[in-house]
């Protein structure tokens, strides 16, 4: 039993295996409409936990709860928290929020599912490497970018360009993220990770990540470099700005100057910041 708003009740806790292999959007609607259904018929529950996993160590675990109007339940309307745990990555933070929970009642466990406190540790995260890539570019590009940069510019131009070139960089990468989440680089749901940590890899930044941004995300297939297209068969094309070149990465481009960034920093950023927040936690959708 637990406590909620003043009133004992029971949370029902449902372990059920599926016969097919779980994804991150498989069988969540019919998943969730078993969960509603559930909580309906045995109203001596007032939230359920329910876990469904497959036989490769893949799960689903979710909170459900309905809404109340003052205290009458509001049947057409659930509030659902989902963790998707995919055994192949880290899971931090369902380790984190769900492993030291507090569960002894309702409000508290809600907390375990929460994102705010996720998304407030990223960002925090962030801020941090922001500063350090900016750092990192000044440092690296001492003596070909940056001093083509301060002939160009004056002081605080030279900062803003800096500061929009790791803006954009970091987003990028955020934004690949969602994409292998879904398995559209090649199917791999962990490809960074992969390429980032292959001991023979060097010039990351420039022989892997740029062009991932720019010769593959920002062009057709049938527009990309033979070389391009014998790495990625299964990646597509992305009909958007995010990956096309920068007026100041044209202009680089255009004058034969290269970006560089440390292979130290690069595994730094990608496998203890990003690789950190290899999770899918979802509120309400089906």
């Amino acid at each position: 039993m637990i406590d909620f708003g003043g009133r004992a009740h029971d949370v029902a806790i449902i372990g059920t295996k599926i016969s097919k292999d779980l994804t991150e959007r498989s069988s969540k609607k019919a998943q969730y409409d078993f969960a509603k259904d559930l909580l309906k018929n045995e109203d001596k529950y007032e939230a359920g936990i329910f876990i469904f996993y497959d036989t490769s160590g893949n799960f689903r675990f979710s909170l459900i709860y309905p809404q109340y109007q003052g205290a009458r339940r509001i049947w057409s309307a659930f509030r659902r928290f989902t963790y998707f745990i995919n055994r192949d990555l880290r899971n931090r933070t369902f380790m984190q929020q769900i492993g030291e929970g507090d569960f002894s009642d309702l409000n508290k466990i809600k907390k375990s599912f929460s994102v705010e406190p996720v998304t407030n540790r990223f960002f925090d995260e962030f801020r941090f490497y922001f500063e350090k890539t900016k750092k990192e570019f000044e440092i690296t590009n001492k003596n070909t970018v940056c001093l083509w940069l301060k002939d160009r510019y004056g002081t605080e131009e030279y900062k803003e360009q800096i500061n929009k070139f790791a803006y954009t960089f970091l987003g990028r990468i955020i934004f690949v993220y969602f994409l292998q989440r879904k398995g559209w680089i090649e199917n791999d749901n962990n490809f960074l990770k992969k390429i980032i940590e292959k001991e023979n890899s060097s010039l990351l930044y420039l022989n892997f990540i740029q062009p991932l941004f720019f010769e593959v995300f920002a062009k057709k297939e049938n527009e990309r470099p033979a070389s391009i297209k014998k790495q990625y068969k299964d990646t597509p094309y992305l009909n958007g700005g995010l990956f096309e070149r920068s007026s100041l990465e044209s202009e680089l481009e255009a004058r034969g100057k290269f970006i560089l960034f440390d292979d130290k920093f690069i595994r730094n950023l990608i496998l203890d910041f990003f690789e950190n927040y290899n999770f899918t936690i979802d509120e309400n959708s089906p």
